[in-house]
This record gives structure tokens, sequence and C-alpha cells, in this order.
């Protein structure tokens, strides 16, 4: 993961705790680059502290798409769309978000979310 596409908000995985639903809550740089980020546990907001190489991207699934917001259209339910952006999830793995402009593609939540805002200006958050 490369940490200058890092957002504050974004979603990453702690690769010892991938139970965790982690968001980044600061970033910092010095010898080495920090994240630190919170996490619900036992219905409280915890904090960590971890080098960004103990860190992973979330992978874009159906499930993440439907968090974040997106609600499946169509017959084949791989096109998912959310206040006119549409998301398209390929077959072969690739996923898309569709544009008039041209088509972007995408493999992590974090940079879904960076794009979306990009755009539209709002966050894309965890819908519970």
């Amino acid at each position: 993961m490369n940490a200058k596409e890092l957002r504050l908000g974004n979603i990453i995985q702690d690769t010892r705790h991938p139970e965790r639903k982690c968001t980044v809550f600061r970033l910092t740089c010095g010898t080495d680059f920090n994240i630190t980020y919170h996490y619900n546990k036992s219905n409280e907001l915890s904090y960590s502290k971890e080098n960004i190489d103990a860190l992973q991207p979330v992978p874009i699934t159906e499930e993440w798409l439907r968090k974040l917001g997106f609600v499946a259209e169509g017959i084949n339910h791989h096109t998912f769309s959310k206040n006119g952006s549409t998301i398209l999830l390929q077959t072969d793995g690739r996923i898309f978000y569709l544009t008039t402009c041209s088509d972007v593609e995408f493999k992590y939540v974090h940079q879904l979310q960076n794009l979306y805002y990009a755009l539209t200006g709002e966050e894309l958050t965890i819908k519970d």
C-alpha cells in the first residue's frame, strides 16, 4: 500500500488484526511512516498506532460496496450505484468507477473513497 494514497477517514486493514474495521485517524512521518487508526472494540472507540508495513489495503467486494452505501442494480448485480455514481464489477475481477468522461479502474476501498471524494466532495463511510 502506498502511504501517499491515504487520507484521514480511509478504511484499511491491520494484518495482525484482520477482524478490525480500521479507519485512518492520523498520519505521521519521521524516521518511519506511522498511521494511527481507530476501530470499535466492545462498542467503544479504540486507537492503535502502526507502521505502514503492518497495514494493508482492503479489496473491493460487493459486501464493501453495500457497507459504503452503494445499491446493486440490474439483473446480474454487477453494477452498483450511489447518488449518481456507478461502480462496475467485471467478471474478470476488474472494478471500474464509471464517469461521463472516462472509466477509472481501482482495486481497494481507500482508492474508491478518495475518488468518490474528489468527484463528489462527499466522504464515503461505513453504513451500519
